[in-house]
């Protein structure tokens, strides 16, 4: 018997009786035309690819049997029609283009094009069948009906030697069944996060710690171990190759930028000119311009060929060329040569998306097209969509973890150089109700996973218009329907009403579960305090995008101001609105009988620097797939994109006022009752400032968990205040101890240091040009360069210029 085989795996025999298989045997199909496009010499394959709707719900069509055999090759025919030449005819190898159904008899076209054009073989879909079964296939199951030709095995055999067909009575008649893999989702939540116990491969599940799990994260055996080093990523044009090919993420440096900005009082840039290919001639500045430019180019010479300096100059012009050393340098626009992740403007650039892909081929240079006025760059769409992806500054190096998310993945790390065998145990953490998948339930409504969608429900619907919609919708009905905590539903939907998202600005209308998941924001928090919603709303990744905060970064990264949407929305829509009330809810009035502004336009360009540095968390798997990263974790705060200044709050105070100062905290207050420390692993980047401890030490025992062999915990909090042992006593600033080779890092209490203090002048030495004057902290070490066998006192080049 022929033999039919799926992506080189047996699927089943073809009976040549027609009896095994459920189908019939094929007949010879006429393919007679309407009488109209006979006479007006047309065929039925003339018209082949415009009949669908005739072959489907023409009831003429259907009477007379009309364009039979195209309606079948076409996938429209007629039931109960087989005009195909047969399985057991049939000698092919190629491609399934389509099926139409997920039953027997459904219509199954196939190609020997890769890409399905045509000309197409048509066929039905034949039952699973095996003409001589193996003993694996007849042994006893146990099943249950979940609906017409669809069995679920209730329990494993005591053998596991199951292959991928059965066959089994359960339907009455005894039949072959073929393994329908179905999406399996484990459980992960607060109570059991998901473990290398309950999670079987693929990408890594674990949820990321945060405020919402860290009290439930647990040491367990999982995918992302603890004590991973630090990966840095050397920016040049062979790492933008391979976040394409491993990634395939557009990943570009831009040039060509053109700038007209003085860079006088201003962040600047300036470029070392080659001058084999670029004219090299020093602009013209006076004395004192042209030595304030070269003492900033000298002091920031350790950036190489592409400089940033801050300039104190006066009458410096864009562009302005500076020769320094027997080199010249260039003043050019401030983002030249900046790292940016273009695969969202792919999709959203005007011209198409080949004006962006092409650059792959191109070194991974963008160039800026010199007919484009350089407003597309700075404002507009193009920033909202270019911007948030900035990775850094070609030739720097940066942090893999503070680079954009969705170049976060595993594969890249491993291209990038990271190892990624860890120890034993991994932090494992959950997330709220994110519970196993039920497969007794069926298949009822589609799940995006990164695949083909699957849409062959096990219920049936008059139509799948719009399916891919109903997910949210349907869930949310029937919660909110017939859910026995009705109060509690309600509430969720009034405060939804406050916290507005929408597809309309932040996509994903096809998506389910990170929709409900912003939903269920409300409905864990409805009976609970504001505050909480609140912090959960701004940790939320789906309003991180919906309200453009998402990579929001400070100017001093950037040199671009923050976003000031959520800024502004955060107030006036989410909390305190625009007019100052009084107790009974009236409009308070100043003395001249005029409403009083809650907030100014300064607060919110304040409060849009609290609103940076966020990012979303590695994505994972367990989840609805969206294609562009992790939409269902609060979102991670990336500390150097975080504006460090100080930030004025409503009442003329500051944010973190009521904070004792750090300078305050007790001396020993690590060995104190109730100091919290967290499990590292066994490797750290630098072991300096790591504490070691002695095994005499009673903070070694508390961290050790054992007077033997030790029994590390993830989070330790120090029951009493123990005494100190050795270099304990002496040890004023504590950071990270060493336990027999295990790391635990020290939590201190929340506390804050003041930003301005009264300092003193301290100078730059060494190789530094100029001895540079600077404000230090008197309470902040400052060491200098000791040279044992006597230190070089050379002029520099320049300094010998000018005398």
């Amino acid at each position: 018997a022929n033999k039919i085989y799926v992506d080189g795996f047996f699927r089943s025999d073809v009976d040549g009786a027609y009896a095994g298989n459920g189908l019939k045997e094929p007949v010879k199909c006429s393919d007679v035309a309407p009488d109209s496009w006979q006479n007006s010499g047309y065929t039925c394959q003339f018209y082949a690819s415009r009949m669908s709707w005739d072959c489907h719900f023409s009831e003429t069509w259907t009477e007379e049997q009309l364009c039979r055999q195209t309606c079948f090759n076409e996938g429209y025919g007629y039931s109960g029609d087989d005009c195909s030449a047969g399985w057991v005819a049939l000698n092919f190898e190629g491609y399934i283009c389509d099926v139409k159904a997920d039953a027997v008899g459904a219509t199954v076209r196939l190609s020997t094009s890769s890409s399905c054009n045509a000309p197409f073989t048509t066929l039905l879909n034949p039952a699973v069948w095996n003409a001589d079964p193996p003993a694996n296939v007849l042994q006893a199951l146990q099943f249950s009906v979940l609906r017409p030709g669809v069995l679920l095995l209730l329990a494993s055999p005591q053998k596991c030697d199951l292959g991928t067909i059965v066959h089994s009575d359960s339907e009455g008649e005894a039949k072959f069944y073929a393994l329908e893999k179905r999406l399996e989702l484990v459980e992960n939540t607060l109570e059991k996060p998901a473990s290398s116990g309950s999670w079987m491969g693929g990408q890594c599940p674990t949820v990321p710690r945060s405020f919402l799990n860290e009290k439930t994260c647990r040491l367990l055996p999982g995918c992302m171990p603890v004590g991973k080093q630090k990966l840095r990523v050397e920016l040049n044009t062979s790492t933008l190759a391979k976040f394409f090919n491993v990634g395939g993420r557009y990943v570009y440096a831009a040039t060509k930028l053109r700038t007209s900005t003085s860079p006088c009082g201003t962040a600047s840039r300036w470029q070392e000119l080659n001058c084999a290919t670029a004219t090299c001639s020093a602009s013209q500045l006076s004395t004192a311009e042209a030595d304030a430019v070269k003492q900033g180019l000298d002091a920031a010479a350790a950036q190489g060929w592409l400089r940033d300096v801050d300039l104190e100059c006066a009458d410096v012009p864009a562009g302005t060329v500076i020769e320094l050393n027997s080199k010249f340098y260039q003043h050019v626009h401030q983002d030249e040569y900046n790292v940016y992740d273009f695969t969202d403007w792919v999709e959203q650039h005007p011209g198409g998306a080949s004006k962006i892909t092409q650059w792959k081929d191109k070194g991974f240079l963008l160039e800026f097209p010199s007919w484009h006025s350089m407003e597309r760059w700075e404002s507009g769409l193009a920033t909202d969509v270019i911007r948030p992806g900035y990775v850094g500054k070609l030739g720097s190096a940066v942090e893999f973890q503070m680079m954009p998310q969705p170049l976060q993945t595993e594969a890249l790390a491993t291209a990038l150089g990271a190892e990624m065998t860890g120890e034993d145990f991994a932090e494992v953490c959950g997330s709220p109700g994110e519970v196993a998948n039920d497969p007794t339930l069926g298949h009822q409504l589609l799940f995006k996973h990164g695949g083909t969608d699957d849409w062959n429900f096990d219920s049936s619907y008059e139509t799948t218009w719009g399916v891919d919609r109903w997910g949210r919708s349907a869930i949310w009905i029937m919660q909110g329907m017939y859910a026995e905590d009705q109060l509690r539903q309600r509430v969720a939907w009034a405060l939804s009403q406050i916290f507005v998202c929408s597809t309309t600005g932040a996509g994903h209308g096809d998506k389910t579960e990170l929709w409900l998941n912003y939903y269920d924001i409300f409905v864990r928090n409805a009976l609970g305090n504001f505050r909480d919603v609140l912090r959960e709303v701004t940790y939320s990744p789906v309003m991180g995008d919906y309200l453009t905060y998402r990579r929001n970064r400070a100017y001093d990264h950037s040199n671009y101001f923050p976003d000031e949407n959520y800024a502004r929305e955060v107030m006036q829509l989410f909390t305190i609105g625009l007019w100052k009330l009084n107790p009974d809810g009236s409009k308070a009035l100043d003395s001249n009988g005029e409403g009083i502004p809650t907030f100014t336009n300064e607060h919110i360009m304040n409060f849009a620097r609290v609103f940076t540095g966020f990012d979303e968390q590695v994505r994972r798997s367990n989840v609805e797939d969206t294609g562009s990263g992790n939409k269902i974790d609060p979102m991670t705060m990336k500390v150097d994109w975080h504006d460090k200044y100080p930030k004025p709050d409503l009442d003329g105070n500051f944010l973190g006022d009521l904070y004792p100062l750090c300078d305050d905290l007790p001396s020993g207050a690590f060995l104190s009752q109730g100091a919290q420390y967290r499990f590292l692993g066994h490797s750290v980047d630098s072991e300096i400032g790591v504490l070691h401890l002695r095994s005499s030490s009673a903070l070694h025992l508390a961290l050790c968990g054992s007077s033997g062999p030790c029994r590390y915990s993830l989070t330790v909090k120090l029951p009493a205040t123990l005494p100190c042992d050795g270099n304990e006593c002496s040890t004023n600033t504590l950071k990270i101890v060493n336990v027999s080779g295990a790391l635990y890092e020290y939590l201190p209490p929340p506390c804050v240091d003041l930003f301005f203090f009264t300092g003193q002048v301290t100078r730059w030495g060494g190789r530094a040009f100029s001895w540079r004057k600077e404000c230090r902290d008197p309470k902040t070490l400052v060491a200098g360069t000791a040279c044992c066998a006597g230190c070089k006192n050379r002029t520099t080049g320049w300094m010998d210029r000018n005398g």
